[in-house]
């Protein structure tokens, strides 16, 4: 997973049409399905059934959809992002870091290139400069793309601390100066900063009603109004079973009303709503409910401390207001700190910890089989974070709990087991 982390971040070939994009979304699926091939089955949980189940949908929209070539191209992507989430569920802990870091590596390249692109100088590649549509932006050719790519990458350097790569991944992120982006970052601070779940989910909400606000005080903007009228028509075109997956442009001209003239003047369709949760609403019908439904209840579960966490906060975010979920980098990236954060909140059952649980111990995040926390010990009480508690057995609330060392005839060298008692 390493590699196609890394491969998804530069990937770029000038002989495409769009050579960013096009690159990286053959990289992942030349990669991914190979690197499922060789990792173990992930965790087993109800929640994959409730994944299973958005994608067996979206599967039979091809029944109804108004375009079916779209919706097939549409199951491909959603298959490749499905296996990057079982992959990221199957991981270990140090997988996990590498396959982080090395997305972060890439596109911090892609943040040095940004700044010389700023200060004039576009190097070549195949004897033509580097594609810029929107510049600076590296090997993205959308400014805004590398600003998505690059907020993703910032939160799991943050998370490991890895300081090299830092100025390289806030020059991705912050260069382009995309509001989305920033408005993501405040909103993921506050999330990640406030120990309580409810105070920062209503600070969450409160920051993105400031920018709805702001939005709404820009509507003589032509950009902002363009935007505001495409949503609008989106939300009045919404039908229960949706228009078919991948199928956004085919259906637009069937309920273009209020945006109509912001797009028709350019003699372009629009190829999504500029808003990820909208469009799966509008392709997807009742059916995107499955999906969100799938994500919120693994954020729900999910380990505050798991370094997938901040990179799915931040994902949503932007997609709130844009469309990361259509693009190479920042999607493979969501998902892959999805599956790893439905590994770190599989439940703990009476007390003990079932083949495949996370737990936490210190700032890593350690396999559990039959009991077991896998990890070297030193001979001393430790203190291990609880992803997850069903209310049941001796750990009833979660929170923290102590845990020592096994004695002769345990589990073995290097293995914890929980004491069963709330650390005080």
């Amino acid at each position: 997973m390493p590699l196609a982390a890394f491969a998804v971040a530069v990937a770029y070939w000038p002989g495409f049409y769009y050579p960013g994009e096009a690159a990286r979304w053959i990289a992942l699926s030349a990669l991914v399905p190979v690197a499922l091939a060789l990792l173990p089955t992930p965790p087993r949980t109800a929640l994959w059934w409730l994944g299973g189940a958005f994608l067996g949908y979206a599967a039979l929209t091809l029944a109804w959809t108004v375009s079916p070539t779209s919706t097939g191209h549409a199951l491909w992507k959603l298959a490749l992002f499905a296996a990057t989430v079982v992959a990221g569920a199957s991981l270990t802990e140090r997988g996990f870091r590498l396959t982080c870091l090395a997305f972060a590596a890439g596109v911090g390249i892609s943040g040095a290139l940004a700044i010389a692109q700023a200060m004039g100088w576009n190097p070549s590649l195949g004897g033509n400069s580097i594609v810029q549509v929107a510049p600076p932006a590296g090997l993205f050719v959308n400014r805004n793309g590398m600003a998505e790519a690059g907020l993703l990458a910032v939160v799991v350097v943050l998370r490991y601390r890895v300081w090299w790569l830092l100025p390289f991944c806030l020059v991705a992120t912050f260069l382009p100066l995309f509001k989305a982006v920033i408005m993501a970052a405040f909103v993921t601070a506050a999330v990640m900063l406030i120990r309580n779940r409810w105070v920062a989910a209503a600070l969450a909400g409160g920051a993105l009603v400031v920018v709805a606000g702001k939005l709404l005080l820009s509507a003589g903007s032509q950009a902002v109004a363009g935007r505001a009228s495409l949503w609008i028509d989106t939300v009045f075109a919404l039908r229960w079973f949706g228009y078919g997956g991948g199928s956004f442009d085919a259906a637009y001209p069937m309920f273009a009303d209020r945006s109509a003239p912001f797009f028709f003047a350019f003699n372009r369709l629009p190829g999504t709503p500029h808003s990820d949760a909208l469009l799966m609403l509008v392709e997807y019908g009742a059916g995107a409910l499955l999906l969100f439904a799938f994500v919120g209840l693994i954020l729900w579960r999910g380990g505050r401390d798991h370094a997938g966490m901040p990179g799915v906060v931040a994902f949503l975010a932007v997609g709130l207001v844009d469309f990361p979920f259509q693009q190479a980098a920042p999607g493979f990236m969501a998902c892959l700190c999805l599956g790893g954060l439905l590994r770190s909140g599989v439940r703990l059952r009476g007390g003990r910890c079932g083949g495949g649980n996370q737990l936490y111990r210190g700032d890593e995040r350690a396999g559990a089989d039959a009991g077991d926390v896998r990890g070297a010990s030193g001979g001393r009480p430790v203190s291990v974070r609880a992803a997850y508690s069903d209310g049941g057995g001796d750990h009833a609330g979660g929170g923290r709990l102590a845990a020592w060392p096994t004695g002769p005839g345990g589990a073995g060298p290097g293995a914890w087991r929980l004491s069963g008692r709330p650390e005080t």
